[in-house]
């Protein structure tokens, strides 16, 4: 139990009850309330009532008092300058908070702020390592000077005694990983590790996704360097059992295993080389709920879709190549163009896309592949994407328009969100439509 004064009544006021979810304020309305009525009462030394032990119990009783485990779970709500901020009112607080406040995730992304952190950790070994549960590395940087040798050592040490790190996102140079191979001897041994992102991978990332041995449940794989096919080949193998979510980018197709991962339910994926396989991701995804795609190269001029003959040949081929289709699927989001070209026949309930002109043709064809429940539909903004401070706006033309509501009335339920100079040129002709749901950001 701790006690408290009005100044930590204060401070938890400001601090706690404006950011606890609403099952959480009653109690400290009425904690607050206690310590009100209690400097109100009247004093019992002067006044008729209990004497000796009733009045010491009595007296005890009318003290406030701060449950320790709600105080406890409340700070854990708290961001870190909240946090700090409640951790200055009183050595009890500050003791608990503490561990929160390791606990909350960490970027270490100058070689300053790391070697400051991993000292302060590693002052107490290992109690405040095993406090630490999230961290975001990036032990590289090729515009600034490389990070210190021994600063790299010290961030080994610290891996090396973090048993309860759960999450970890890492940007490690190939020149990190040779001239210091007890770096990812240190992410080996991270046996609690469930998440891992990989940002700006290499083929030095390849080999260590390669060598892992931990059971992780949710991997961001964002490669930008081509691996040579021997790392490639079954590099994801060791988490065929254990993956429930995925995103890849730059991972080519030989990455993943000879057995289907059955247990992914989320799957982001980027197409290489604008090699729409769809087939190849129902038979290696077979199970996935959620599935967002994402396009590579940057070929968009005057907010137009990059439709060209290439993608209509990607959708012809999995039209016909098609044998199967995802039972489990529920929503799809991501690049119009890749979406258009992967031609899912799942029905799926939600469907979110972002489309840079009104071209109502690809748009009927994805909903009558798809059949969505729900549409939420973005339309770029009709300046040119490609010169910016060119103030070159378009107005609904050719009929466009028309063939683009005609395409989402199918749909039960649509949202609309027009990113639009000339709004009132869209709003004319839609506004009419009651069925949908239509949002102008100008």
């Amino acid at each position: 139990m701790v006690w408290f004064d009005w100044t930590l009544a204060h401070t938890l006021y400001r601090y706690l009850s404006p950011r606890l979810p609403l099952w959480l304020r009653g109690p400290f309305k009425v904690l607050l309330a206690e310590k009100v009525l209690a400097d109100m009462a009247i004093d019992p030394v002067n006044q008729p009532g209990p004497q000796g032990i009733a009045a010491a119990e009595t007296e005890s009783w009318t003290q406030p008092v701060l449950n320790f485990d709600i105080l406890d779970l409340s700070m854990s709500f708290l961001h870190t300058r909240d946090l700090l901020a409640v951790m200055r009112t009183c050595r009890a607080l500050h003791s608990t908070g503490f561990r929160h406040l390791l606990a909350h995730g960490h970027s270490l992304h100058n070689w300053k702020k790391t070697k400051a952190f991993c000292e302060f950790v590693l002052a107490d070994t290992p109690g405040r390592c095993n406090l630490i549960r999230d961290l975001d590395l990036k032990v590289r940087d090729e515009w600034k000077d490389d990070y210190p040798s021994n600063v790299i050592s010290l961030l080994a040490k610290v891996l090396v005694n973090s048993r309860h790190i759960s999450r970890l996102a890492i940007s490690i140079g190939k020149k990190q990983y040779e001239e210091h191979p007890e770096l990812g001897a240190a992410l080996n041994a991270l046996e609690s590790l469930k998440t891992l992102a990989i940002y700006h991978g290499t083929e030095a990332d390849g080999e260590l996704l390669k060598g892992l041995k931990l059971p992780l449940t949710e991997l961001n794989a964002d490669f930008d360097e081509v691996m040579s096919s021997d790392v490639a080949t079954n590099v994801l193998h060791n988490f065929v059992n254990s993956l429930e979510t995925l995103s890849s980018k730059g991972l080519p197709l030989q990455a993943w295993s000879t057995s289907p991962f059955s247990r992914v339910r989320g799957l982001h994926f980027m197409f290489i080389n604008r090699n729409y396989n769809t087939s190849i991701l129902i038979d290696m995804f077979p199970h996935i709920t959620h599935l967002s795609l994402e396009e590579n190269y940057g070929m968009y001029s005057w907010g137009e879709i990059a439709i060209d003959d290439e993608v209509e040949r990607g959708r012809a081929l999995n039209q016909r190549n098609v044998k199967s289709s995802w039972t489990s699927l529920e929503s799809v989001s991501g690049d119009f163009v890749s979406i258009y070209a992967a031609a899912i026949t799942s029905k799926v309930h939600h469907l979110d896309t972002l489309i840079y002109n009104s071209d109502g043709n690809h748009l009927r064809a994805v909903i009558n592949d798809m059949r969505p429940d729900e549409l939420v539909l973005s339309i770029q903004s009709e300046k040119d994407n490609h010169n910016r401070n060119e103030e070159i706006d378009r107005v609904p033309v050719n009929g466009q328009p028309m063939k683009l509501l005609q395409a989402i009335s199918q749909v039960p339920d649509a949202t609309i969100y027009f990113d639009v100079d000339k709004w009132y040129d869209w709003n004319a002709i839609f506004v009419s439509f009651a069925a949908l749901s239509i949002h102008f950001r100008t």
